[in-house]
């Protein structure tokens, strides 16, 4: 997954928030200076049973940097790379 973390009002990038998945918190990715993260894969393909959709874990991405609230997005449990853009509202 890659992106950027930006203010919701000023649309600035913002610089050094940090992003995780909530199952793996170990596992940090910093923005750059100019807001851009590229989080490496955490899940490869593989061939799995048919079944139903909802019994695989989709995964949490949360986002946290000083001064702003938390955001969060949801993903698939699968699926091709993702863009995505997270836009902070300012405060705690």
């Amino acid at each position: 997954m890659t992106g950027s973390v930006m203010d919701a009002a000023t649309r600035q990038p913002i610089a050094g928030a940090k992003l995780h998945y909530e199952k793996y918190p170990d596992r940090v990715v910093l923005t750059s200076n100019d807001g851009v993260f590229a989080f490496p894969a955490i899940r490869k393909w593989q061939l799995v049973p048919l079944g139903p959709y909802d019994r695989f874990d989709k995964l949490h991405l949360r986002v946290d940097a000083v001064g702003y609230r938390t955001g969060e997005v949801e993903l698939p449990p699968w699926g091709d790379s993702i863009l995505h853009v997270f836009y902070l509202d300012q405060g705690q």
